[in-house]
């Protein structure tokens, strides 16, 4: 339920109270769904919640990005891959509430529905498993911020020119190391 439990983390930064299972109810009507996309956690926020929130979804993202928009108090979701260190249940996707970085430390600070709240992650390793699903990620934001936000954004808030810009750094990937699944992955992507 981690698509769920971590929108509704985001959606706790900005006030609104209701938990996971809310959320859960309308992005996975069936239960036993595993899998809850992107899209559908935006389409969530943006059709189903009543006020001012939105949210988009940017493929290609870099730490860079994170950071920036971090730093301007707009908490990012992360989708990416995931294999338990402390427990084996093998890779699965997974998403991640990004809402802190230390240079000094090299690490993003996370609330993760797996391993708990106030979570760190080292720069090198999220990024391992963040490029497993194109670097993929999330903003919600106050529609009063909008433009705010996508001039943070820069080329990459214009959708098209966003694929386009994920495309080419997918493809950079692939030339560097033609053996590399992932690159290739999020070529198709």
């Amino acid at each position: 339920n981690c698509g769920p439990a971590t929108l509704a983390m985001a959606l706790s930064y900005y006030g609104n109270t209701d938990d996971q299972a809310v959320a859960a109810a309308w992005l996975k009507p069936n239960a036993e769904d595993k899998n809850v996309s992107p899209w559908q956690m935006a389409a969530y926020v943006n059709t189903q919640l009543p006020g001012t929130l939105r949210a988009l979804v940017r493929q290609g993202g870099t730490l860079e990005t994170v950071k920036l928009l971090v730093s301007q108090n707009f908490p990012v979701i992360l989708e990416a891959g995931y294999d338990p260190p402390n427990d084996p249940q093998g890779w699965m996707g997974h998403y991640l509430l990004v809402y802190g970085y230390d240079d000094s430390l090299g690490i993003l600070r996370t609330m993760d529905s797996f391993e708990g709240p106030n979570y760190s992650y080292e720069y090198a390793y999220k990024d391992e498993f963040w490029r497993h699903f194109n670097r993929l990620y999330i903003v919600v934001y106050p529609i009063e911020r909008e433009q705010e936000l996508l001039t943070l954004l820069g080329s990459d808030a214009d959708e098209t020119q966003n694929l386009l810009n994920a495309l080419e750094a997918a493809r950079l990937e692939a030339v560097a190391n033609p053996e590399d699944p992932f690159a290739w992955f999020n070529m198709g992507t």
